[in-house]
């Protein structure tokens, strides 16, 4: 017995003889959860930019110094090419790029979604973003008709967000129009915000920590019925798309073509068991897909899931958050209305371009941003900044408290645009709303076009002001993404 007691107590004192701060033993988060941000801003008060954590027999250490992070970002991606392991469940959504290795697969996935997410192609999806934001504002405005009010109302802003974003993600991904705006109580509606309203869960620990005993155990940490909708429209969808391009000769260029054409030149068609009835039906010989040049549709089902559902809710949660600080700055929100207010052109170049929309979607994030922990994993023994780090170490940022680093950032608790017209960032790891180095977020340049255009839209044509009630957001506890349960806030139209 005293041969394992000396192990554990050798095992949990790993980092104190570094001399690396942090807790003696497990996490206490691990048996006692909070709130993330707030756990992790306690943390960061107490032992500072680095120190070591434990979570059962896994080493933990935070790195929340710049300089730290972009050699594991970026100088060493060979060694921090993983990202933390997790069990999500089934292969539809365990295989999408999040969760994979850093390993060839990974990188043939991403090549093949990456021409989604290019400039040209952001570019020729505005109009019909812009659409669905002129479609947002008038279901704004009927609101107010609703109510028999030319005063103000008072609305969850953060629910109505998710069906405008909804109907943005499916016409850029999918080619369909949903009309999530006119029923935000549709099912793709429902089920997305379902996924990540989740509090802190034994399944969810054991997912996330000991993702093989979840394995094991065939532990879901999401709900069941939500990722079997999504698994289903997304097999749907890939069936009934490869039949349309069998016979109509004018392809749609979603992101959902994209994977399907899988970057081909020559040969265009997805092939894969269950869709080859597909084929056969036609009449039409089998294509042989070239190797390492396509997606299975179960790797194109994680896909489609992973971008519907974390940038329907992290978008959602940005925008809401961003309404949320000019409600309580009305000074801030009058700047940004005389810049917007005679936007006439809605190309992604112009809205690029306005100074002060920019900062302050820039100190939005900032303050609140989607993802409250960034994480890689060590391949191999490496030193950073003087401290051994053992293979199998999770390199953990917590952009929410590197966001408050006074070192950084002035004032930093203070919601200021300011800091971001006409400066550079004080250092280019200092600010991570979407990660960096090869694995950030390949949806950021979508996102930006999203909130750049609604808030453009929303603030041209209303006032948005606290709520009388409670302006308090309330957020789930032990959960990784920084998402309120709701944001209300009082509407006031804008006289044109």
């Amino acid at each position: 017995m005293s041969k394992q007691l000396m192990y554990l107590k050798h095992r949990f004192t790993f980092w104190e003889r570094q001399g690396v701060a942090g807790h003696e033993g497990l996490e206490p988060s691990i048996l006692k959860p909070g709130f993330v941000h707030e756990n992790d801003l306690k943390n960061f008060q107490e032992f500072g930019h680095i120190y070591g954590y434990y979570e059962f027999f896994r080493r933990g250490l935070v790195i929340n110094d710049p300089d730290v992070i972009r050699d594991v970002f970026v100088r060493h991606f060979d060694v921090f090419r993983d990202n933390r392991e997790m069990y999500f469940g089934e292969d539809s959504i365990n295989l999408n790029l999040f969760n994979l290795k850093g390993d060839d697969r990974w990188k043939r996935i991403r090549s093949v979604c990456s021409p989604a997410f290019t400039s040209s192609k952001m570019k020729a999806m505005m109009p019909y973003i812009e659409i669905i934001g002129d479609e947002f504002v008038h279901s704004l405005g009927h609101l107010f008709d609703e109510t028999q009010t030319n005063g103000s109302i008072e609305l969850d802003v953060k629910r109505v967000l998710s069906a405008f974003l909804t109907d943005a993600i499916n016409s850029f991904a999918f080619s369909i129009k949903t009309n999530a705006l006119k029923d935000p109580n549709q099912p793709i509606v429902e089920f997305g915000r379902k996924v990540f309203a989740v509090e802190s869960k034994f399944s969810l620990i054991l997912s996330v920590m000991l993702p093989n005993v979840a394995k094991l155990l065939r532990v879901q940490p999401f709900p069941t019925d939500a990722i079997n909708y999504f698994k289903e429209l997304t097999h749907k969808l890939v069936k009934e798309r490869v039949e349309e391009n069998l016979t109509e000769s004018k392809k749609r260029k979603d992101f959902l073509q994209i994977m399907i054409d899988a970057n081909r030149e020559s040969d265009d068609a997805l092939v894969t068991d269950d869709i080859k009835e597909i084929f056969e039906s036609h009449d039409i010989p089998e294509p042989k897909p070239t190797a390492g040049q396509t997606l299975s549709t179960i790797e194109m089902t994680a896909q489609c899931i992973l971008f519907f559902v974390a940038g329907f809710d992290t978008t959602t949660s940005a925008l809401a958050h961003t309404l949320h600080y000019l409600s309580k700055h009305p000074d801030i929100q009058r700047k940004l209305y005389d810049e917007v207010e005679s936007v006439a052109d809605f190309s992604a170049d112009t809205l690029a371009t306005l100074p002060y929309l920019n900062a302050v979607i820039h100190e939005s994030l900032r303050l609140a941003p989607p993802v409250l922990r960034v994480e890689r994993v060590a391949k191999h023994d490496i030193t950073l900044n003087n401290i051994l780090v053992p293979a199998g170490t999770i390199c953990t940022v917590t952009p929410y408290t590197l966001h408050r680093d006074s070192r950084w950032w002035s004032d930093p608790h203070t919601f200021n645009p300011d800091r971001f017209v006409d400066s550079p960032l004080p250092h280019p790891y200092a600010l991570l709303p979407f990660g960096g180095g090869p694995r950030m977020c390949l949806g950021m340049r979508f996102a930006l076009i999203e909130m750049r255009l609604c808030l453009t839209k929303l603030v041209q044509n209303f006032r948005f002001k606290t709520s009388a009630s409670d302006p308090h957001l309330e957020y789930y506890m032990g959960n990784a993404f920084f998402s309120p349960k709701e944001v209300v806030l009082g509407l006031e139209k804008r006289d044109k």
